[in-house]
């Protein structure tokens, strides 16, 4: 949930360029995310605003803010808010677009803008950043979930709380085909069921690189078929490119999770194709084949998740 603050009426027009209504919708609809306040806080007199403002930034996990450059007569709402979130140590995204800071004659709405280190530039880009923040906030909170469950059943089990070196490895996976479900279920069967493995299948919002950010894995998987290698939209390319940066960025050879490249046949694979953006410790493997194939990929992964235990 994010918390969209409240402008004056020049970023309310929906005809303008950059507008509050448009970037509510794009928070909705684009970034999953449910968007506070439900009701118009301003309705409310001065001794309900503070408390209800307070319990509407408490339930939210981020807060966005479009900026004038005109000051808020009578209350200075727009500061007000700024400053309840950044009291309630909410992630804070800013955006003041083309505005020039010598443009500004309030002295106060100066001070203020400059003091929220808000994004200068294009709405559009505001967006995109917005929408890769928003997906590694969502991430981490749902990665802290999934450890809180864990621990708890740890404890409920009497397990020791601190988790092992043979515990499963985790391997994440996005598919590029045009029967998911076709190439999903042996996959899932062999490596789930038959040899131990956590899976975490990407949804289409997500990506390699927000997950791998917030909880990083030990192995990669792109399951994909001949739609792969014949349409630009199911290409494994930038599945492929981010697997690399990933890699990159590890010093240690032995923390370097490897990928595996599962084509379902027939028809028999165009690799040069599919292959266009090429990671370290790859591992082609065919459909028909995936218990011999997928070994060698196994055994790295294993020991990835040994070497970072």
């Amino acid at each position: 949930r994010a918390f969209l603050a409240q402008t004056q009426i020049d970023l309310e027009v929906e005809s303008q360029p950059v507008n509050r209504p448009k970037l509510l919708r794009f928070l909705e609809q684009d970034c999953h995310f449910a968007v506070s306040p439900a009701s118009d806080l301003l309705e409310l007199d001065l001794v309900q605003y503070q408390p209800a403002l307070q319990a509407e930034m408490a339930r939210c996990d981020a807060f966005v803010q479009l900026l004038s450059p005109n000051p808020w007569k009578g209350g200075r709402y727009d500061q007000a808010q700024f400053y309840a979130a950044r009291e309630q140590k909410l992630p804070q995204f800013c955006f003041r677009g083309e505005m020039s800071m010598e443009t500004i004659t309030d002295g106060k709405q100066k001070s203020f803008i400059a003091d929220t280190n808000a994004i200068a530039g294009q709405f559009e880009d505001f967006k995109q950043h917005l929408q890769v923040k928003l997906a590694e906030l969502a991430e981490a909170k749902r990665t802290a979930i999934r450890q809180f469950q864990e621990a708890d059943r740890r404890r409920r089990s009497g397990i020791d709380a601190t988790p092992s070196e043979n515990e499963p490895p985790l391997i994440r996976v996005v598919i590029r085909a045009n029967n998911a479900n076709e190439i999903w279920e042996p996959v899932w069967e062999f490596l789930y069921l038959q040899q131990n493995v956590l899976l975490d299948q990407l949804r289409p919002e997500d990506s390699f690189a927000s997950k791998h950010s917030v909880e990083p894995c030990h192995g990669f998987l792109v399951l994909c078929d001949e739609i792969a290698q014949n349409d630009e939209a199911f290409s494994p390319r930038e599945a492929l490119a981010q697997c690399r940066q990933i890699q990159s960025q590890l010093k240690d050879p032995s923390h370097v999770p490897p990928v595996g490249v599962v084509f379902r046949n027939p028809p028999d694979p165009a690799w040069s194709r599919l292959l266009k953006s090429t990671p370290k410790c790859l591992y082609r493997v065919m459909g028909d084949n995936l218990e011999n194939g997928l070994q060698e990929f196994l055994q790295q992964v294993r020991d990835v998740r040994r070497a970072v235990s």
